[in-house]
């Protein structure tokens, strides 16, 4: 509900059906996204902010060009560099969890 919040200050309470002309209505949020790309929101953000909207624009029953919308969506960033573990990596992690292994057994020995 806060996410719609945001967008119905942005157009204002009073314009939001837009006398119901669907084409300014995907003008508005169009608008919007443009707003929130300035403001250095992230495309997750962007996402979650537009879901909202069409899905406030769904349930009253309002028809919208949402192929036109996610146009104007910013790019998909990957943020994080996830990668698969290289061979040496597996074998210095299974050598250094031996030697832990070996040590643990060691000192068992020796306090007992």
């Amino acid at each position: 509900m806060l996410l719609l919040k945001i967008y119905t200050d942005f157009v204002g309470e009073n314009d939001l059906f837009c006398q119901n002309d669907h084409r300014l209505i995907e003008r508005k949020i169009i608008d919007f996204i443009l707003h929130l790309k300035k403001e250095g929101k992230s495309f997750a953000a962007i996402h979650n902010y537009v879901a909202s909207i069409k899905s406030f624009y769904k349930i009253n029953d309002v028809m919208l060009n949402t192929w036109k919308i996610s146009k104007f969506m910013p790019e998909h960033k990957r943020l994080r560099k996830d990668r698969a573990y290289t061979y040496d990596e597996i074998s210095k992690l299974l050598d250094i969890s031996d030697e832990e292994i070996e040590l643990e057994g060691t000192l068992t020995l020796e306090f007992e």
